[in-house]
C-alpha cells in the first residue's frame, strides 16, 4: 500500500521535531492551551463557520482546514497526537461536536432536550418522551459541553454570569444554568428547543383542544379593548 504524502503533516513533525531539540527551556503547549488558542482565532475570525458545521459537510471541512492552517502558521503541536490530522480531529470534536446530544441537536423531529444533570437527559419528540440511557463523561464534561452550545450564540456561561439565554444555529434556543447557581455534582442545567415554523390559528388551539371559542372571543375583546392580561401554564407542543 502506497502511503499518501502529506505536506500539513511534513510541517507538523518538523515543529514538533524542533520544540524538542530547543535547549531554551520554553514551556511546551498542553493541548487545552493549544484548544484554547485554536477555539479563539476560529471564534473570533470564522464564526460563522463555527455554526454552520451542523448543517453542511462542506462547512466541517472547510472548518478543520482551517484549523490545519492555523496549527501549522502558529506551529502548534502536542505530544499525545503524532499527526496533524489527529490533532485537528480532536480539536474540531471538542470546538464543535456536543457529544451525545449531537445527533439530537441536529434531528429535525426532536423538540426538545432538557438537560436536567450530566447523568440525566430527557429528549423529547411529538409524541413521547425519551429518558436517554447515555450520560455525559461526568459533571465537568455537562459544562463544558454547555458552555460549548452557549459559546456558539455568541454568548458566554461562567461563574460570573451562570444562568444565560442564547441559540445554536438557526432555530433552536438554549437556556443554561451552571454552578454555582446549581450543585457542581450536577454539572449543568440547559433547555434546548427547536422554534417551531408552523404558525398556530385559532383552528389549531381549538383542534387541541388549549381552548374553546368563547375563551379566544374574550382573549381577543380583551386585547382590543386595552385590558391587562396575564397568562399562565405549560407551553404549546
Amino acid at each position: 500500500m502506497v502511503e499518501v504524502f502529506n505536506i500539513n503533516d511534513l510541517i507538523y513533525k518538523l515543529n514538533a521535531g524542533q520544540k524538542s531539540e530547543n535547549t531554551d527551556n520554553r514551556k511546551e503547549r498542553t493541548y487545552k492551551e493549544v484548544l484554547d488558542t485554536i477555539r479563539h482565532v476560529i471564534s473570533t475570525n470564522h464564526s460563522a463557520e463555527l455554526i454552520n458545521v451542523m448543517y453542511s459537510e462542506e462547512a466541517k471541512e472547510k472548518l478543520k482546514n482551517l484549523i490545519v492552517r492555523y496549527l501549522n502558521q502558529n506551529k502548534m503541536s502536542v505530544p499525545e497526537c503524532d499527526s496533524i490530522s489527529d490533532l485537528a480531529d480532536k480539536i474540531y470534536e471538542d470546538m464543535a461536536g456536543f457529544g451525545i446530544l449531537s445527533k439530537y441537536i441536529t434531528e429535525p423531529t426532536v423538540e426538545e432536550i432538557n438537560v436536567n444533570a450530566w447523568n440525566s437527559i430527557e429528549v423529547i419528540y411529538p409524541d413521547r418522551i425519551e429518558t436517554l440511557d447515555q450520560t455525559f463523561i461526568n459533571p465537568d464534561d455537562c459544562m463544558d459541553k454547555i458552555k460549548k452550545m452557549v459559546w456558539l450564540g455568541g454568548s458566554i456561561v461562567d461563574g460570573s454570569a451562570p444562568t444565560v439565554d442564547s441559540f445554536i444555529g438557526e432555530g433552536i434556543r438554549i437556556s443554561a444554568i451552571i454552578p454555582p447557581c446549581v450543585d457542581k455534582k450536577t454539572g449543568g442545567v440547559a433547555s434546548i428547543r427547536r422554534q417551531k415554523k408552523n404558525v398556530i390559528t385559532r383552528e389549531l388551539m381549538i383542534e387541541y383542544g388549549s381552548a374553546i371559542p368563547e375563551q379566544l372571543d374574550f382573549l381577543s375583546l380583551c386585547v382590543n379593548n386595552g385590558v391587562s392580561l396575564a397568562i399562565a401554564g405549560s407551553t404549546i407542543r
